[in-house]
């Protein structure tokens, strides 16, 4: 594909209309989900996540502090207990990244505690959708570098099945740091592989870092692994000064979360590794044995990891039982990728190679180190930032496979799957348990039931 057609999706009238379509939906998602949540205008403690990064958003700018003893989100599950005082347990980048726009909101006189489903509906079409729609934006000129002789038809189709086949989709309507984290990432990738044969410059590798240091700030393991894998690629293509432009951008956003946590626990690791000390309160939602620090001591060994490890790959908020195309999108990597590191050794390939490492580090770390699920949306959360990569698949499977009436069928399903978790979300007291854990996708038949139940 030549220069032309690399810039041709920024002039093509369809691709802004497909993005503005994209925003209605995503918004009208984040209207049914947040009603949904907050139409008798309570809090619901086990929204932990949802109300911990609130919560600290809110005491920020109506109290001046990280203290969220006075915030009504203080119910949350998700937080610790320093001293006298609760404080969210999550890392505090994405609620300081809210600040801003809540400042604006409560000039305005939107206030949370008293207009909780407008003021959270505004705070997730700001920090969800419109990241959303910008991995959007992005999508298919990230394409274009790696796969530069597919048909921009080609493209569309798969940016369009990652916009509404995936469980982005899903997580387009719920106060989340996800869709950011994705974003984030995109931009990255976007950089690096856009200057890959040829040295970066200062600006770019201060902008690299700037980003991959705001995302460890509120999604530490993604911003560590990409961290990572950037700083080898560049050790390994011999762009040592790159490495140190990097670090000084990203030095600065993780000072400042540094700083934050000394002052506020007076430790510079994450509240996680001292949940004896921070959690032992009443109501915590740490169990004794959490606490004790024997739960997950035999990381890969053990079957209730196993169990996790199927459930979120196949079972009820499985990775590919809920969006079975990127099964298909797998085998197109696959048969991308099939021998090309053998007869291809140009720098394009190297970074290819490091970006798939990233990836499956990210699938190994929240399926093995940490046993991540999911929460209020079906699905597994940790992983969206590396989904946009895997849909890149899609583009070769397109290629090199006839499309069959199978296909077609993997391809509604998992539509109809993202689209039934984009407006329902699981209700407290109503997630899956047991063995419906391990059938694939009772998530999705789950969900319809609970609609049912919440239109009667």
């Amino acid at each position: 594909m030549d220069d032309t057609n690399l810039n041709v999706y920024d002039k093509d009238l369809k691709g802004k209309s497909f993005l503005f379509f994209t925003f209605i939906l995503y918004s009208f998602c984040a209207l049914i989900f947040n009603w949904d949540l907050f139409k008798d205008n309570e809090i619901h403690p086990i929204r932990g996540g949802l109300n911990a990064i609130i919560a600290t958003t809110e005491s920020i700018v109506e109290r001046k502090t990280f203290v969220i003893d006075e915030s009504p989100f203080v119910v949350t599950l998700d937080k610790m207990k320093v001293g006298e005082h609760f404080y969210s347990d999550k890392a505090p980048g994405f609620s300081i990244i809210l600040v801003p726009v809540y400042l604006f909101l409560y000039k305005c006189g939107l206030v949370l505690a008293e207009q909780k489903f407008i003021s959270i509906t505004l705070l997730t079409i700001f920090s969800v959708v419109i990241p959303g729609v910008l991995c959007l934006y992005f999508f298919p000129k990230i394409a274009t570098l790696f796969y530069a002789n597919s048909s921009l038809k080609q493209i569309r189709i798969t940016r369009n099945l990652l916009a509404f086949g995936t469980i982005m989709i899903s997580f387009s309507g719920l106060l989340n740091y996800h869709l950011m984290a994705t974003l984030l990432v995109m931009i990255v990738v976007y950089i690096v592989r856009l200057n890959v044969d040829k040295n970066m410059t200062v600006g770019q590798g201060l902008i690299i870092g700037v980003l991959l240091g705001s995302l460890f700030t509120f999604d530490i393991p993604t911003g560590g692994i990409f961290i990572l894998i950037v700083g080898l690629f560049a050790f390994f293509t011999n762009q040592y000064k790159i490495i140190f432009w990097i670090a000084i951008g990203a030095i600065g956003p993780i000072l400042a979360y540094e700083i934050i946590n000394y002052l506020i626990s007076g430790k510079l690791l994450p509240p996680f590794f001292y949940r004896q000390e921070f959690h032992q309160f009443e109501g915590s939602r740490h169990t004794a044995l959490s606490l004790s620090g024997e739960r997950g001591t035999d990381i890969f060994f053990n079957f209730k990891r196993f169990y996790t490890i199927y459930r979120n790959f196949m079972g009820s908020v499985g990775l590919f039982s809920l969006s079975p195309i990127l099964i298909l999108a797998i085998l197109g990597h696959i048969k991308h990728l099939k021998g090309s590191f053998k007869r291809d050794k140009s720098i394009y390939k190297r970074f290819e190679f490091y970006l798939t490492l990233g990836v499956i580090l990210q699938i190994l770390f929240y399926n093995c180190i940490v046993p991540s699920a999911t929460g209020s949306v079906y699905g597994v959360r940790h992983i969206l930032p590396v989904i946009p990569y895997l849909m890149l698949g899609f583009i070769p499977f397109l290629e090199q496979f006839s499309m069959k009436k199978i296909y077609r069928i993997i391809i509604l399903i998992s539509i109809i799957f993202s689209l039934g978790g984009a407006f329902r979300h699981k209700e407290d007291g109503q997630h899956i348990v047991g063995w419906r854990q391990l059938v694939p996708a009772y998530s999705f038949v789950h969900s319809i039931s609970l609609l049912t139940r919440y239109g009667k």
